[in-house]
């Protein structure tokens, strides 16, 4: 198990003052949704897909560094990048 980049994610939220409403709002996601990501809950969401795309996005938002945390998160979930299609869904795009 790799460092669970759910827990990168919340200190920098943290580190902001930003509350869990205010990102799951930016996102578009619930907050239940996001406190799983934070938690490292990635099982519980809706696909891999679904949760690699989410932490791009949530790692942009915040202004770190988005290969990185999908590298955390995979090496997290135990799977690569690799038939994960992350352009399905839509707004977030690879550099």
């Amino acid at each position: 198990m790799g460092n669970n980049p759910g827990e990168t994610l919340r200190i920098a939220r943290e580190d902001k003052g930003w509350p869990l409403s205010a990102v799951a709002l930016q996102l578009n996601l619930t907050e239940r949704s996001l406190a799983r990501i934070e938690a490292g809950d990635f099982s519980q969401l809706p696909g891999h897909t679904f949760a690699r795309g989410y932490v791009r996005a949530y790692a942009k938002l915040l202004g770190l560094d988005q290969n990185r945390l999908v590298q955390e998160f995979d090496l997290h979930t135990g799977t690569n990048a690799s038939g994960s299609n992350v352009n399905s869904l839509g707004r977030i795009e690879e550099p």
